[in-house]
């Protein structure tokens, strides 16, 4: 039912994105095919605007500790001056640092557990599109479709499994579809330089998942 609403959602979007597009277009004269790339302004380019958020987080404990750093870029075409979509990237880098104990191909302990702190590093992408709609000058809701895989350790709580033999830290790589809606504050007010906070919740999140399905964002951008 989540998948539904969300691909609902996000198809209203998009066909409410192209239609409006359309609509432009027909309302203009006909020109030529150089004029279909340059509007009066000086380029198509002027309609686009650029954004860009940051993740910087540490959480610390007794004999453990975890650092996130990423960024994620995005970049939004304006079909109308509320109404605009487009690609966003991310790629987070995070380093754990904690206990290890050492398993077999059956992640059966051998051993008991021996204190580190032993680091452990893994990297997460994401790849989507977004479709954002302004209303009241600074504000908008956006809806948002992303492919996020992740490369995270194996472990139980602050201790990661290692390999036997090779004594490599074990690894599993997660690939999902994130689904996002939610509602943010953008500060340009129409200006060209902005900062903006987002709230959106996940309504793809698994619910076997133990993140949390609210996700908030803060960043900066230029010519929203």
């Amino acid at each position: 039912m989540k998948k539904i609403f969300l691909f609902s959602l996000l198809a209203a979007l998009f066909t409410l994105t192209f239609t409006t597009e359309a609509q432009a277009q027909r309302g203009k004269k006909k020109s030529s095919k150089t004029d279909e790339y340059f509007d009066d302004s000086g380029a198509w380019t002027q309609n686009l605007w650029y954004g860009a958020g940051g993740v910087l987080g540490y959480q610390g404990g007794n004999n453990f500790s975890v650092f996130s750093i990423g960024i994620s870029p995005m970049v939004g075409y304006k079909v109308t001056p509320w109404l605009s979509a487009g690609p966003r990237f991310s790629v987070v880098y995070t380093g754990y640092r904690g206990s290890a104990v050492t398993v077999d191909a059956n992640l059966n302990r051998v051993g008991g557990v021996e204190l580190g702190p032993f680091k452990v590093n893994s990297t997460s992408f994401g790849v989507g599109a977004f479709a954002r709609a302004k209303f009241l000058q600074s504000f908008f809701v956006q809806a948002e479709l992303e492919n996020y895989t992740s490369n995270l350790p194996v472990g139980s709580g602050t201790v990661f499994f290692r390999d036997e033999e090779t004594l490599e830290f074990l690894k599993f790589r997660e690939n999902r579809l994130n689904g996002y809606f939610g509602a943010g504050y953008n500060s340009s007010g129409g200006g060209l330089f902005g900062y903006e906070i987002l709230v959106l919740y996940n309504f793809l999140l698994p619910d076997d998942s133990f993140d949390n399905p609210l996700e908030i964002r803060a960043g900066l951008t230029y010519n929203f």
